[in-house]
């Protein structure tokens, strides 16, 4: 992330990242971000959950995920099969995250 950005001149700030539970009951999070970005172009989640939550948090100040903000899962969770629209997410097992953890330089 931080090289693409660095090649295509873009700026990375402290304000772009935030941290919170990896559960779908991070309203607060995502309202923060939402505040102190309010450009935001994408919001990239750790998980499927969390990005359910960025889903709602956006209807709620009138946006539309996927038309005014993008938003991307992490973990294909089978209840994201249902999001309107479709949620991008990224599917890998248990056993190959661990094997890159593992394998990692």
């Amino acid at each position: 992330y931080f090289e693409e950005m660095e090649k295509h001149a873009l700026s990375v700030e402290d304000k772009m990242f935030t941290r919170g539970i990896f559960s779908g009951a991070c309203d607060e999070v995502v309202e923060e971000l939402l505040y102190n970005n309010p450009d935001v172009e994408a919001i990239v989640c750790a998980n499927d959950h969390i990005a359910m939550t960025v889903y709602r948090v956006l209807r709620s100040h009138n946006l539309s995920p996927g038309v005014d903000v993008a938003v991307t899962g992490f973990d294909d969770d089978p209840g994201s099969l249902h999001a309107t629209p479709p949620l991008t997410t990224v599917r890998i097992t248990s056993y190959d995250l661990g094997y890159a953890a593992a394998h990692e330089p």
